[in-house]
């Protein structure tokens, strides 16, 4: 297993050779987005240690993280992919 904090690391470095391959000014964005998508792990139990807390004393299963954790993944997602090129512009 990799954890999110090893993923961020990989990916940030994937981002920014990304940004200089597409003559980007500044590979904000894509960090940005790598940073925020290590983070939103909200569909699985395992996903990150708080979850795992709750997962055990709240006697949830799996079903329910994914039942509303798909749900707040996708409105993440859509809300990130409208703002990061707002707030860190592409050029």
């Amino acid at each position: 297993l990799v954890t999110n904090n090893a993923a961020a690391a990989l990916g940030f470095a994937l981002a920014v050779d990304l940004a200089k391959e597409l003559d980007l000014e500044s590979p904000r964005c894509y960090a940005m987005a790598v940073m925020i998508a290590a983070t939103s792990s909200y569909a699985c139990p395992l996903g990150y240690t708080t979850n795992l807390m709750v997962f055990a004393s709240g006697d949830y299963s799996f079903a329910d993280f994914f039942r509303v954790g798909a749900w707040m993944d996708l409105i993440w997602w859509i809300g990130c992919s409208l703002l990061l090129p707002l707030a860190f512009p592409l050029e």
